[in-house]
């Protein structure tokens, strides 16, 4: 029952967040065989609220979710945005990423955890690279979940309180992810309970620059033209230079520690790059609020400060920022039992 009132749920909530106006009969005839009421159906605000709910539940989040509403609204924007950030981000994001893999023991690893892994970009990469390995792919949104190439193993789950036992993986991987964390520390404290003595953490993630830049801009803009305040989702200050992250791992128990910079060029036009910014997350939801000449002006504005800046800027490029480290071999350290969660299996039908 959870999973077609839950997946009626899902189709609909996305009509009403991103495009109202597309929503049809069908739609509302699906949400009552889900046993939504037609006061529940009209009530737009309810209807999203409810969706985040159903996506903790489906998630085998829970309180864990619930007493975090950051967290639970990562783990809502994505399951709305998976498939636009799948194709907008994917390719970027993907070859990015693959730069770590270098620098950890794959080929050796039995278990992997793909932790944040979404939609899943790097899990044949992993299945390429550790050959010997099972890889599991977790994440906070069911709806990015729902979108993992089949045959792979996946589950919702926080990344504070992952369900699994301690020294459950050889390898860890967090891909971007780390920024969304409501404690970066906690986050990777956990990590290392799940690595067994002597497994490896690779991390990467945004570091200074373009994105800062962007972001700042379109968030002003929206700002002055009278768009409503979303929050944001996303910390990268607290791991955005070498030395933050480094501290960071050290600091969750993490030995042997090595953390670097990287520069890449990953968007070819500083306007497309503002305007794929503005199709997803919070940038989306703050300009669909706005209509009308506000809505156009704010455009404008966004763009023609953004070709001020690119005036100044010969490339559209940015810094990622790398790190990897070792479990202790000697632990001594205290192990938290694992949080209460089904099976690693699919949460999603």
């Amino acid at each position: 029952m959870m999973s077609s009132r839950y997946r009626a749920l899902c189709r609909y909530a996305r009509k009403v967040t991103l495009s109202p106006s597309d929503i049809e009969e069908q739609d509302i005839e699906d949400m009552r065989d889900a046993n939504f009421s037609d006061r529940e159906i009209v009530d737009a605000n309810g209807i999203i609220a409810y969706y985040n709910y159903a996506n903790r539940v489906a998630s085998g989040l829970g309180v864990g979710v619930a007493q975090d509403s950051r967290m639970g609204r990562v783990a809502s924007r994505y399951s709305i945005d998976a498939g636009r950030y799948r194709d907008l981000w994917g390719p970027l994001l993907r070859p990015l990423s693959l730069r770590l893999f270098d620098f950890l023991p794959l080929a050796q690893a039995g278990r992997v955890l793909d932790l944040g892994s979404g939609v899943g970009l790097l899990l044949e990469d992993l299945d390429r690279a550790a050959t010997l390995s099972a890889t599991v792919a977790v994440d906070c949104s069911v709806g990015m979940l729902e979108l993992v190439p089949r045959g792979h193993q996946r589950a919702a789950m926080d990344a504070h309180k992952l369900g699994v036992a301690a020294e459950s993986f050889d390898v860890a991987v967090l891909a971007f992810m780390l920024f969304h964390s409501a404690d970066a520390g906690s986050c990777l404290r956990e990590v290392r309970r799940v690595l067994k003595p002597g497994g490896s953490v690779g991390v990467v993630t945004w570091g200074k620059d373009l994105i800062a830049t962007v972001d700042e801009i379109v968030a002003d803009e929206l700002d002055v033209h009278g768009a409503l305040r979303v929050s944001a989702l996303g910390s990268y200050d607290i791991h955005d230079t070498p030395d933050k992250l480094a501290e960071l791992l050290g600091a969750a128990g993490f030995t042997a520690v090595r953390s670097w910079a990287e520069g890449c060029d990953y968007w070819s036009d500083l306007h497309g790059f503002a305007d794929a910014r503005m199709s997803v997350g919070q940038f989306r939801i703050r300009l669909g609020t706005l209509t009308g000449q506000p809505r156009s002006l704010c455009i404008d504005a966004i763009h023609r400060r953004l070709s001020e800046a690119g005036a100044r800027r010969p490339a559209i490029c940015s810094d990622i920022v790398l790190g990897v480290g070792a479990s202790p071999v000697s632990r001594g350290l205290h192990r938290r039992p694992a949080q209460s969660s089904p099976h690693l299996t699919p949460p999603i039908g």
